[in-house]
């Protein structure tokens, strides 16, 4: 396992499904990782899913910025999971990732009293009004 990382700030490097694939697997070893900053990576729902996934075996993540990228329901469904099975995660950033009701539903669940979330950033999807209510 590897120690010693705190930030890891990658915006903007077009990393896409295959580096998310690679972080994915990269977080399932990192132990102190506590801020991960991937927005603007044309990130898609296949990235999302690896990125979830491995959330659920992540425990000392605090902040995930996906803002900017595509991650849609397939990915917010996939972090929801992560969510629901506990976690640390502080700020949770899918602002503009293309996330529909399905995606705000499984989030809004997985919420349902669980975990330290103070930081949730849905700004610009396509969650309907219904949804939000609930999130």
């Amino acid at each position: 396992r590897q120690q010693g990382m705190e930030d890891v700030n990658l915006v903007s490097n077009e990393i896409g499904d295959t580096g998310a694939k690679a972080i994915g697997l990269w977080l399932r070893e990192s132990v102190t990782i506590d801020r991960l900053l991937l927005s603007m990576n044309h990130i898609g729902e296949e990235g999302g899913r690896h990125i979830g996934s491995a959330l659920t075996e992540n425990r000392s993540l605090r902040v995930l910025k996906l803002g900017l990228n595509d991650v849609g329901d397939a990915g917010a469904i996939s972090i929801a999971k992560a969510l629901s099975g506990g976690h640390r995660l502080i700020t949770l950033d899918l602002g503009s990732n293309g996330i529909g009701d399905a995606g705000g539903s499984a989030i809004a669940e997985a919420l349902k009293g669980n975990g330290p979330l103070a930081h949730l950033i849905l700004r610009v999807n396509r969650i309907g009004d219904e949804t939000m209510r609930v999130l």
